[in-house]
């Protein structure tokens, strides 16, 4: 991403001086203010001062999170401007909606490539936004059926209309690609552990010793010794003749397809790196304290390529394309308005 820095939407160059100089002229002379809104330009593509400060609106409660989290931060009337911990909030949000709108504009000019129904420019969305609410309005008082909200506030209308078209962008662009069988077997290949495995089956023996606020530690404590006891016992039923409390059930148990997992909804991070013979630590479970001990483990069948293709097709599109985004991202040329950026407030 090449980035130059503009002063109220003049650039440095002197072969360009004269003749920005001249265009802003004209446009002032004849009452268009549109230059003096514009906080940003991709590949010439303008971001407009109303779009910045609506994803910077959205990237209020991330941003504010960060600085508590790292630094511990708290709301106050000077936290977006101040200094914390050598960062700024303030900036950081407008960097941040800088950064979230240069990707999109990049999708859009993909998208208007491939002849697509889209919107490069500010203004276009939002006419577009004004006609879908119209359309709803008056779909609505025919009796008529629509999906979503019957109208769109700005943030809603641009994730509908921006999801859609990046679904259209995807399928035009496969389209226009001749995807060879290989690869998709190399990709099925190279993800079928994480994508494309059944669940694995156990058989799980479980101790559990409910609790209450009077007997917190000392139940926890007796569970601790059920755990001690393992060095010496394989067997959970016969550690319980001491734990009279304690409740013993032995379960199959498949990933996802569970009821167990109803029960004990910390069930799966309990026990996903565990192999046959071992014991998980003991997790609270709305106020039962729960032991699970893996007997049996058989690992998920992989998933037949013929029967997954079109998932792997799909995956291996999606990648292939964002490859694509992030290598426009990343040459993209970026003329900062810097009088406007600096401008944007909070």
């Amino acid at each position: 991403m090449k980035i130059r820095v503009t002063n109220g939407g003049i650039t440095t160059w002197r072969l360009l001086f004269f003749f920005i100089s001249l265009l802003c002229l004209l446009m002032t002379s004849c009452g268009n203010s549109s230059q003096s809104s514009t906080v940003a330009w991709v590949d010439g593509i303008p971001i407009e001062k109303g779009e910045m400060l609506r994803v910077m609106n959205q990237n209020r409660s991330y941003v504010f999170n960060y600085f508590h989290d790292k630094y511990g931060a708290e709301n106050s009337p000077s936290f977006w401007e101040g200094r914390i911990g050598g960062e700024v909030p303030k900036e950081l949000l407008k960097k941040k909606a800088l950064d979230t709108l240069i990707r999109i504009k990049v999708e859009d000019k993909l998208a208007n490539d491939e002849h697509l129904n889209n919107t490069l420019d500010y203004k276009s969305f939002l006419t577009a936004w004004l006609l879908e609410n119209k359309r709803r309005k008056e779909t609505v008082a025919k009796g008529g059926v629509i999906y979503g909200p019957a109208q769109f506030d700005e943030g809603q209308y641009f994730e509908y209309s921006h999801s859609k078209m990046k679904i259209e962008l995807k399928d035009a662009w496969a389209n226009t690609k001749q995807i060879k069988e290989e690869l998709l077997r190399e990709e099925y290949e190279a993800t079928k552990e994480a994508r494309y495995r059944e669940p694995d089956h156990f058989r799980l023996e479980i101790i559990s010793l409910p609790y209450n606020e009077s007997n917190r530690d000392s139940s926890l404590y007796q569970l601790e010794q059920v755990v001690n006891s393992l060095k010496n016992c394989s067997e959970f039923s016969l550690m319980l003749s001491n734990q009279s409390q304690a409740h013993y059930e032995e379960i199959t148990y498949t990933q996802g397809q569970d009821s167990a997992e109803s029960k004990y909804p910390s069930i799966w991070n309990a026990i996903k790196e565990l192999k046959v013979g071992e014991t998980s630590k003991i997790v609270d479970e709305r106020s039962t304290w729960v032991l699970f001990h893996v007997k049996e483990r058989q690992p998920g069948q992989y998933l037949d390529y013929n029967k997954v293709r079109n998932a792997v097709r799909n995956q291996y599109i999606e990648q292939q394309l964002g490859l694509l985004i992030r290598e426009r991202v990343e040459q993209a040329q970026i003329i900062i308005n810097q009088k406007i950026y600096k401008s944007l407030s909070v």
